[in-house]
This record gives structure tokens, sequence and C-alpha cells, in this order.
């Protein structure tokens, strides 16, 4: 991946390992949480988190070890953290065609930005036992995770205290 600044300067580029890039900065722009998939893990998209500032593209390039899309995580405003939906068991292929995750349900992790560390949130039990998020964002003052379900296309709430 090759990094254009907004006055078109170049900086260095950032090694991808997988297909399917998806990505998103923080809102400081110091960082990168990305998914792609590879033949390794059954083409299952897994997240990475990276440097993406100056000199520090690359730097820490980590998999996270968390089996979703980064479309289905939102980054706090402080930086510090990540909240995502991670479904429970991705079929083999779904990072070619996520469909084959329809039905599948996502647990809430919380993700630190500075060590790399995930945390179980939550295994909500809702209709039809779960849910399978299509967005997701945090509120303002960060007690609250708001996300819309894909089946039903309803909005919920995590209470985060």
């Amino acid at each position: 991946m090759i990094f254009v600044g907004k006055n078109q300067e170049n900086f260095k580029g950032l090694t991808v390992y997988g297909r399917g890039f998806e990505g998103q900065w923080t809102p400081d722009g110091k960082k990168l949480l990305y998914s792609v998939f590879t033949s390794g893990n059954g083409f299952r998209p897994t997240l990475w988190l990276t440097g993406a500032e100056g000199d520090n593209i690359g730097l820490d390039n980590l998999s996270l070890g968390l089996e979703t899309w980064s479309y289905k995580c939102t980054v706090a405003g402080d930086n510090q953290y990540a909240y995502c939906g991670v479904p429970g068991n991705l079929p083999q292929g779904s990072g070619f065609y996520p469909e084959l995750a329809k039905d599948v349900y996502d647990d809430f992790y919380r993700i630190d930005l500075t060590s790399g560390q995930a945390s179980l949130l939550a295994v909500p039990a809702g209709d039809l036992n779960g849910y399978s998020v299509e967005q997701i964002f945090l509120a303002p003052d960060g007690r609250t995770l708001y996300f819309k379900d894909a089946n039903t296309a309803n909005l919920y709430s995590l209470n985060l205290e």
C-alpha cells in the first residue's frame, strides 16, 4: 500500500500480508486498523494494526488474531480503544464471499490500540440468539456502543460501563 500526503508527498509504503484490504485510521491518523485474508487462515478476514504516520508507517504491523472485517469496528475518539463485532465462527472463504457469514452472529471485543490486546466485552443474546454488525459507532461520551444489525436493520446499544 502506498501513502500519499494531502500535498502529494510520497511516504514509505506498507506491506499488507493478504488480500481484500479494508481499513480505517484512528481519529488522530497515527494508526491504521485493517483487515485482509489469506489462504493460511482459510480465506477468512483477520484484523491487523499498524503505524500509519510519517516514519512510523508499517511500524509494529501486528495481527490482532480476530477474524472479522474492519467495517465491523469503530475507534474511540481518544485513540486508545477500538470496539469490534467479531463473528463467532466464520466459514472458510468468507473473505471472498462475505455473504457466507450472513447468519454468523457477532461477539463484541475491545482492542487496546497501544498493546494490541483484545478482550471479550459481550456475547449478546438478541432476537434469534444474536446480531450481525453492519455498522458500529461509539457515543461521544464513550459510554455506549451503538450498532445496526445486518439481518433486521434495527439499531441496538451496548452499555460499556
